[in-house]
């Protein structure tokens, strides 16, 4: 497909190419044929009305007439004899070739016309002592519309394959965003089928125990319906999760927001997280400042508190203290938790954020995450217009920083 994009795309590109250069080089050679016709009409003209081409002088640029007029010679008709006179010009013409070019030009029911065959164009006037003929010679005309001809095809013709080379780089860049996203799509689609068909496999395999055991009471297979309800559960979260992604990705403008009290809704987070921090033998310390506004939705920002929390507690060490702050400025919200415990490696930090990426994933299933929650607080923050961040090392341990604007 992506293969396909590419071809698409140098098509479009060296047909509109080629549709410009050609509509350019018509209107030049249009616009010179044109200056060629109307030059060669005025000396036609100037030479009709007199007996030989006037002469020419070598004088400044700017003086009014530059015409060149190039080889002309008349021929005057006589009406009562039908003599035939040369009344000058600088062309030499045989006598039969004379006959023949005043009959081709008398024939022609024409005032002004062209003889291919002798490169010549004519105009013809009709006086008292008869028919008065013009003559010049087109030769240099032809040679240089044929030549400046040439020129635009080659120069065409270079263009198109410079610009072909410069469509394949702008193929390949144009297409790279996209190829990115259709490998992440690839892999998000590989992720979800794994992490559907785990918990799928558990909830089959505990429905055959019981089945297996059909003469047993309710009672005794708690312990396979309990191994049920959590897969169940953790289907439910996944599914609610990947929903949640997938509106956003298909929506395409800015979610309106209203105003909302951050200080509150983080409260509201903080607290009840107290006592899972306690199970988990750890500890929550938080410093919000009060009365914190910024436009948003307080579900949403709700969710992306719970889930940096919910990663704190996950992957600190057991009796640690977990931070949370909320604090402001002017025009700057920023929210960070921090936590102690073994650093994320550099090398996994800017993947952190992606969908269903975890570090240790086998660790991360067993504690009932499937490497969706970052990516979701990632989204909360970009549709809020903010940025998250985070900072992992020894000495100041993890720290998930999100900044919003401020709601005065």
């Amino acid at each position: 497909m992506l293969k396909k994009l590419k071809i698409k795309f140098i098509i479009i590109t060296m047909s509109l190419l080629l549709i410009v250069i050609s509509a350019v080089f018509t209107s030049v050679c249009v616009s010179t044929q044109k200056e060629l016709s109307e030059n060669n009409i005025k000396i036609l003209e100037i030479s009709l009305k007199q007996k030989s081409p006037p002469p020419m002088e070598i004088g400044p640029k700017d003086r009014p007439d530059h015409t060149s007029f190039g080889g002309v010679f008349n021929v005057e008709i006589d009406s009562v004899t039908g003599e035939k006179t040369v009344l000058g010009g600088n062309i030499t013409v045989s006598d039969e070739a004379l006959d023949e070019i005043v009959n081709i030009a008398i024939g022609m029911g024409d005032k002004v016309g062209k003889i291919s065959e002798y490169n010549l164009s004519y105009m013809k006037d009709i006086t008292p002592r008869g028919i008065r003929l013009s003559f010049r010679d087109i030769t240099p005309d032809i040679n240089l519309m044929n030549s400046l001809v040439r020129r635009l095809v080659i120069v065409g013709v270079c263009a198109a394959a410079a610009f072909f080379l410069i469509s394949l780089f702008l193929a390949r860049w144009a297409v790279r965003p996209v190829e990115k996203s259709w490998a992440q799509q690839r892999q998000f689609v590989a992720d979800a089928s794994h992490e559907l068909k785990s918990p799928l496999a558990v909830i089959r395999a505990n429905c055959d125990m019981i089945m297996a055991h059909g003469e047993s009471t309710v009672h005794d297979q708690m312990k396979w319906l309990g191994y049920i309800k959590a897969e169940s559960e953790r289907l439910s979260q996944l599914a609610s999760d990947l929903l949640f992604l997938a509106k956003s990705d298909a929506r395409d403008d800015v979610p309106v927001f209203e105003k909302v009290n951050l200080s509150d809704i983080a409260w509201g987070s903080v607290l009840p997280f107290e006592s899972v921090a306690f199970e988990m033998k750890k500890s929550i310390e938080s410093s919000i400042a009060a009365d914190i506004f910024v436009k948003g939705d307080a579900g949403m920002l709700h969710q992306l508190i719970v889930i940096l929390l919910d990663n704190a507690c996950k992957h600190s060490s057991e009796g640690s203290v977990i931070t949370a702050n909320l604090s402001a400025t002017q025009d700057r919200v920023k929210f960070t938790v921090h936590n102690t415990g073994e650093p994320i490696p550099p090398e996994h930090q800017e993947r952190l954020f992606e969908r269903f990426y975890r570090i240790d994933k086998a660790r991360s299933r067993a504690d009932g995450g499937v490497g969706l929650g970052l990516a979701i607080a990632k989204r909360i923050t970009e549709d809020h217009g903010g940025k998250i961040a985070l900072v992992s090392n020894i000495a100041d341990g993890t720290v998930f920083t999100v900044t919003l604007p401020r709601s005065v």
